[in-house]
């Protein structure tokens, strides 16, 4: 994953499937946001 990478076509055919889609995220960003949130 990463920021600004999208592909909404794919996203459709997987979510169809049942699959969950996460665009547009970062994980090193988000696992940064997480960790503050615990600490606080």
């Amino acid at each position: 994953m990463q920021l600004n990478i999208e592909n909404r076509e794919a996203a459709e055919l997987l979510t169809g499937k049942g699959i969950h889609v996460v665009m547009n995220r970062c994980i090193k960003v988000e696992h940064e946001l997480l960790i503050r949130q615990t600490v606080l």
